[in-house]
């Protein structure tokens, strides 16, 4: 089984219907298994009037479709489940907020890490994906 550490402006991406949301539903169609830390829940709360200006939808749409979204297709892990692996991930994570994807990216194997930004690629253990290579890595045709 495949798993994909998938970041928050992933997931963010996929609230405004971008790309990213047809990305998803080709991996999932794959069975990857797409995962998040609980972390995100935190990052989707202090966003979510941000999003609802950018998607033109309302908090309460927004909630809905996050909640389809993490029911149906991308697991949200709970911090026990990682939190042991957090000492490893300070030392290779780029930025502090990151620590959390890249502390449950090496509690599933070093699972790769789906995201858009470019400084999580200034390090050597953990391979990150943007979508282009998301969708070359797991043969996915849009």
């Amino acid at each position: 089984m495949e798993f994909l550490v998938v970041d928050a402006n992933v997931i963010f991406s996929c609230l405004l219907k971008g790309k990213a949301l047809e990305i998803l539903f080709k991996l999932y169609d794959k069975r990857i298994k797409l995962v998040s830390p609980e972390y995100f829940v935190e990052e989707f709360e202090k966003n979510i009037d941000k999003l609802s200006k950018q998607s033109k939808l309302s908090k309460e749409e927004l909630l809905i479709f996050a909640s389809i979204l993490f029911s149906e297709f991308v697991k949200i892990v709970p911090k026990y489940k990682y939190e042991r692996f957090r000492e490893d991930a300070k030392k290779i994570s780029p930025d502090n907020k990151d620590i959390p994807y890249f502390a449950l990216s090496l509690a599933f194997n070093k699972a790769p890490i789906w995201s858009r930004e470019r400084r999580l690629k200034k390090q050597n253990v953990v391979k990150v994906l943007f979508d282009n290579e998301v969708k070359e890595e797991f043969g996915i045709m849009l």
